[in-house]
């Protein structure tokens, strides 16, 4: 993850906490900091499989799969930055590459030994 995606709070979470005790809001602030961390794995993660899959796919199926991973990784980046809309915008976007289970063709050749 690059240094321009960290952790940051909206001024509402930053209100929110201020009106806490110290102990809750130390707790609140690791929840919603585990929250933000597993959307960027999330993320991260779907961006490594394409990466990795993007060379073998073959067809329209491989296209549309990539193209919502794509869109769906973006879409949990939205939601680590607490931006809903985009995220909501972004998972429906993604839905309109939904494809059939078992039409994707991704070949990998087996290196010689």
């Amino acid at each position: 993850m690059g240094a321009e995606e960290r952790f940051e709070l909206t001024e509402e979470q930053r209100e929110w906490l201020d009106s806490l005790s110290p102990e809750e809001r130390h707790a609140a602030s690791d929840a919603l900091h585990a929250q933000w961390q597993g959307l960027m794995m999330i993320a991260e993660s779907m961006d490594h499989t394409v990466d990795l899959l993007l060379p073998h796919g073959r067809g329209e199926a491989a296209t549309d799969f990539f193209t919502a991973s794509a869109l769906h990784a973006e879409a949990f980046r939205a939601m680590a930055r607490d931006d809903q809309d985009k995220a909501a915008e972004l998972f429906a976007a993604g839905g309109e590459y939904a494809i059939e289970p078992g039409s994707i063709e991704i070949v990998v050749e087996k290196p010689e030994e």
